[in-house]
């Protein structure tokens, strides 16, 4: 697990894992990511909240080299 998007675009397998409170009670979910949403998760982590066209493109970049080195 992790909150850096380096260490994140290098991951063979990836979970989203949120948060929730409720009633006083917290949840947590896990959801398996595919390609287009591991992107998007490494490009929020590079920006924030919004997901912006310029931090797209640089999470498409760092995930395409993870896969590279790891082939």
């Amino acid at each position: 697990m992790t909150h850096l998007p380096q260490i994140a675009a290098l991951g063979s397998g990836h979970l989203r894992v949120v948060k929730h409170a409720q009633e006083g009670q917290t949840y947590t979910t896990a959801e398996t990511l595919d390609d287009e949403a591991k992107v998007q998760e490494v490009a929020r982590l590079l920006s924030g909240v919004e997901i912006t066209p310029h931090s797209l493109a640089s999470a498409a970049e760092m995930v395409s080299r993870g896969r590279e080195e790891s082939a």
